[in-house]
């Protein structure tokens, strides 16, 4: 874990990716120029064994596990996912 001065703004965004995770929220992502439709399903300390976050975990180093329409299950960095939300890339809504 690194430190990092989180701004209001980061903060803002850091909380809007994380609350896709309540009630399995519906979300689109902007990867290589394709959007990936998908259901948030829960934050993961790492994609490989999709270990819950302990309290010593820094959310901001962990992954959102999403499964897409089609059926796979992407582990999307939540760092990635808050500058994706910032730029319009990354968002929760209803289909």
């Amino acid at each position: 874990m690194t430190e990092r001065v989180l701004t209001m703004i980061d903060l803002v965004l850091l909380e809007a990716v994380i609350s896709t995770c309540e009630g399995n929220a519906k979300v689109a992502r902007l990867v290589n120029d394709n959007v990936v439709y998908g259901i948030a399903r829960h934050v993961v300390r790492d994609p490989d064994s999709a270990a819950f976050l302990t309290s010593k975990d820094d959310v901001r180093d962990a992954y959102l596990r999403v499964t897409s329409r089609e059926g796979f299950e992407y582990f999307w960095p939540i760092g990635e996912l808050v500058e994706d939300q910032a730029r319009g890339q990354f968002c929760r809504y209803d289909w």
